[in-house]
């Protein structure tokens, strides 16, 4: 099985394709502010940081892709362990995609084998579940269950047990035809204490919120000039979107889809979401999906972060595909 191909391109561009129909309409102009990107954990070696979590013991837990592990780091970024490593036997990691945190701390993995793994958090294997679709987010709730972004089955969320078996799905594809519908529906999640998901669609950038039975609550367009030229971006006809940010091909697709949106948090105690863009910036929501602001890159500044989270100390941070972990905080009004 071949790894998937990831196009990153190192700069922005200066000029963007003009927006699609489909793009949100026209709203009133959202608070900007932009960011200081601070680089922690300097001395431990990352790569392709996908994705960043805060454990209940405050611990940091990073998946470090491009080394097919994960990496736990205290709350004064040192050096834990190493959970997995590469290979494709049990407990070994292949092209790891995503994971996700139970309320536990218990850990779960989804890999390039199509297979959902769980370790504790001191690293023991808990074993395997194997599934079929392509998958590149899972989430999981206070019940177990696992929740995989696989659009290629028909819904946007596919639902499974703690024992693997496949329980129900939610969510209606929007857009796309042919197989740009299952690359345009790929999305990531996020779950309440309470079981109710949100829903961030990485191709689009629209965020929804279903209850726990999988009912839809809200659906909003992430709002402004600048996702919209995000979003035209995604559905033109340029063959080298690369050059306006990050694109993935995978083998299983073989469609360049440029990203609007990474990912998705949920800070469940401010009541406030995070959503990367594939342009630098930041966009904050309350938990209604209503606009708060932008934290915006400095001027010149070329990271992209593939997600973010705030820890224990309300500290906001964020994986930089480029330059590991990252404190996130504001510098000064734009």
């Amino acid at each position: 099985m071949k790894l998937p191909q990831v196009l990153i391109s190192f700069m922005l561009a200066h000029t963007f394709m003009p927006a699609t129909p489909a793009a949100a309409q026209k709203t009133q102009p959202i608070p900007e502010t932009t960011l200081r990107a601070t680089q922690v954990a300097r001395d431990i070696p990352l790569d392709q940081s996908k994705r960043v979590l805060v454990g209940p013991d405050a611990n940091y837990y990073v998946l470090d892709a491009g080394n097919n592990r994960i990496v736990v780091m205290s709350p004064d970024w040192k050096f834990v362990r190493q959970i997995s490593a590469a290979g494709q036997e049990p407990g070994a990691l292949f092209d790891p995609q995503d994971f996700a945190l139970d309320r536990q701390g218990n850990i779960f993995v989804i890999d390039g084998k199509k297979r959902l793994q769980g370790f504790t958090p001191t690293g023991k294997h808990l074993g395997t579940i194997t599934y079929r679709a392509e998958c590149l987010a899972l989430a999981v709730n206070g019940r177990g269950e696992y929740l995989l972004s696989q659009p290629e089955l028909g819904a946007l969320v596919t639902v499974y047990s703690p024992s693997g078996e496949v329980r129900r799905s939610f969510g209606q594809l929007k857009n796309g035809e042919g197989r740009y519908r299952s690359v345009a529906n790929r999305a990531h999640l996020a779950v309440t204490r309470a079981d109710e998901v949100y829903v961030s669609l990485d191709h689009q950038g629209i965020l929804q919120k279903y209850d726990a039975a999988g009912r839809l609550l809200w659906e909003t367009a992430i709002p402004g000039d600048q996702v919209e030229r995000l979003r035209g971006i995604f559905w033109s006809d340029d063959e080298n979107k690369s050059k306006y940010g990050v694109v993935i091909t995978t083998v299983h697709s073989r469609v360049p889809a440029f990203y609007v949106a990474f990912n998705l948090f949920l800070d469940d105690t401010r009541r406030q979401l995070y959503v990367p863009l594939n342009n630098g910036s930041i966009y904050v929501a309350d938990a209604d999906g209503k606009p708060i602001k932008f934290l915006k890159q400095p001027r010149g500044a070329v990271d992209f972060y593939s997600s973010v989270v705030t820890d224990k100390q309300n500290r906001l941070v964020a994986t930089s595909r480029f330059r590991g972990v990252l404190l996130i905080t504001p510098a000064r009004p734009a």
